[in-house]
């Protein structure tokens, strides 16, 4: 919102502070997806465990059925999120813009690579919209 070039009313500032769930969806979408994309680099690293790890040690299951939930968790949220713009017409720009954000992060983690932490992912994903020509 800041930044934004447009007077932000103090009725969207609440919104978006109060974390609604249009705003925690979006985190859970950005979460889920980083955790999938960075499981085997992660498994191998000893962080902490990921959402995806946890599911994994909580229900005995593997790990491609644990993506399997953790992708039907990430369509509800899409769910929800998309809930959140007819919810709040009367907010839409602000909502538009955590909408916005979630579409954003598939591009870093589509496909199960993580192009955030690993630029030349990015790099392959840029020249597919930008620089190679589209077949017609």
């Amino acid at each position: 919102m800041l930044g934004s070039g447009e007077v932000i009313s103090n009725e969207a500032f609440q919104w978006a502070a109060h974390h609604p769930s249009g705003v925690i969806a979006c985190a859970k979408i950005m979460r889920f997806m980083n955790d999938i994309a960075a499981f085997k680099r992660r498994k191998n690293k000893g962080d902490l465990a990921s959402s995806l790890e946890c599911y994994i040690d909580e229900h005995q299951v593997t790990s491609k059925v644990a993506i399997a939930k953790i992708d039907s968790l990430i369509e509800d949220e899409w769910r929800t999120l998309n809930q959140a713009r007819y919810e709040h017409s009367s907010l839409l720009p602000v909502v538009q813009r955590v909408v916005n954000l979630a579409v954003a992060v598939v591009l870093f983690y589509d496909g199960r690579k993580d192009a955030y932490t690993f630029s030349t992912h990015l790099q392959e994903v840029i020249d597919n919209l930008f620089v190679k020509p589209v077949p017609i």
